[in-house]
């Protein structure tokens, strides 16, 4: 059973040549590495050049974009899984091979992997990542930020063809494709096990993203049932009730909650809170939004 694996590059000449190996270097060996190479010639295009390894394919862009890239990535993979790779990120020899696994133990199409960042930052971002696991925590927590980090994905042909795999925009692309895998009903599950490493620099997209185009993202996406109402306090509640047109409920989250019939959307900065508060809803269905 064959592994596509997507890893678009542009302007990584330092780090490239590390995840090539690592991906490469992996024990499932059924695999073939689709490299994109984006935009015009740089010193990322000489390191890649000189890959040797019959499994590793060099295909070109002439216009830097990551949707467009995978993309091509995707018309040309030929395995019966997907994966992802970042050009400045590390992984270890068994994530393949692990994730495969837990795709049988769970069914899932779509798997991904706990993150460890390196060498400093986002750390808050990735223990809460780290939390969620499965799907239904995973789906509740959505719409506070991507719940699963893309470059860990791995995906059947079927469930990327299923909603059109990623799309340019002004937007978030590994955003955009998660959301709509949640949408789309797919179920999403998550290695319990650190198996990536994500190298933290200031050029990261995700992380200089306007947060006004990120709420756009999250409001355009929400899908809510007729009987939802939001809940929380303060200005965050009016912004979101504002935003959403819903009927707004102000309760005192230090409090055990008493809610009232209907779909809960709970306006939670705080990752603890909203795990107790998740941990108390139990089987009820909600989201939480931030």
């Amino acid at each position: 059973m064959r592994i596509s694996v997507l890893l678009p590059a542009w302007r990584a000449e330092k780090t490239v040549g590390e995840a090539v190996a690592d991906v490469l270097g992996q024990r499932w060996r059924d695999l073939e590495l689709i490299v994109i190479h984006q935009g015009g010639d740089d010193p990322t295009l000489e390191v890649l050049r000189r890959v040797r390894d019959p499994r590793f394919h060099l295909l070109r862009r002439d216009e830097p974009g990551t949707a467009l890239a995978l993309e091509m990535g995707r018309a040309a993979a030929s395995g019966e899984w997907i994966g992802r790779m970042d050009a400045d990120d590390r992984c270890p020899p068994t994530r393949l091979a692990e994730q495969v696994a837990h795709a049988d133990r769970t069914g899932a199409p779509v798997l991904s992997c706990r993150v460890e960042p390196f060498p400093g930052g986002r750390e808050a971002y990735c223990a809460w990542q780290n939390s969620l696991c499965t799907h239904e925590q995973m789906a509740a927590e959505r719409f506070i930020e991507v719940p699963w980090f893309h470059a860990t994905m791995l995906a059947r042909p079927e469930a990327l063809d299923a909603v059109g795999g990623w799309r340019p925009g002004d937007f978030l692309e590994d955003y955009d494709l998660v959301l709509r895998l949640f949408a789309a009903g797919i179920r999403q599950e998550k290695l319990p096990e650190v198996r990536y490493r994500w190298r933290i620099h200031p050029a990261q997209t995700t992380a200089s993203w306007p947060a006004h185009k990120i709420r756009r993202q999250k409001v355009e996406a929400l899908d809510l049932p007729a009987d939802a109402y939001l809940v929380g306090t303060g200005r965050s509640l009016e912004a979101w009730a504002a935003l959403l047109g819903r009927p707004a409920l102000a309760v005192d989250l230090g409090r055990p909650l008493d809610l009232p019939p209907g779909f809960p959307v709970l306006v939670v900065g705080s990752a603890p809170v909203r795990q107790r508060l998740r941990a108390a809803l139990g089987e009820r269905p909600h989201l939480f939004v931030a």
